[in-house]
């Protein structure tokens, strides 16, 4: 008596894997687009709060031209892996902060701003 599987067995395995796995890459490849954006987002939140409250303790805001130097003038610890953030001055009291994406995925938006102009801060919209 022959033990082990015979050759149909092993095909049907490889086609239920193979369907399992054709399934589940999209919605990985979506979770990991979602989870850099939602990164991008809560950097620039960091910003504004930032930049809040520089103006209550200088009277001024700040421009910063990328990650370091934003973590440095404003006293944050974002990550620069994924993102590059930037802020500069529109002048009159108004910023725009970016985050501009420096990662290897080539699907991804490559860019957020957010805008601040007289008190009010303006959705985050990106290219």
């Amino acid at each position: 008596m022959n033990t082990g599987f015979t050759l149909i067995e092993l095909i049907i395995v490889l086609l239920i894997v193979g369907i399992i796995v054709g399934i589940s890459i999209p919605q990985y490849t979506k979770s990991i687009k979602n989870a850099l954006r939602k990164e991008a987002l809560m950097g620039l939140e960091l910003i504004i709060s930032a930049e809040r409250v520089r103006k209550l303790e200088l009277g001024s805001f700040c421009s910063c031209s990328n990650t370091q130097d934003c973590n440095d003038r404003l006293r944050l610890d974002l990550e620069n892996a994924n993102w590059n953030f930037s802020v500069f001055s529109l002048g009159g009291g108004s910023w725009r902060a970016n985050a501009q994406y420096i990662g290897t995925r080539s699907d991804l938006n490559s860019c957020y701003r957010i805008f601040y102009e007289n008190g009010n801060i303006g959705n985050a919209t990106c290219n």
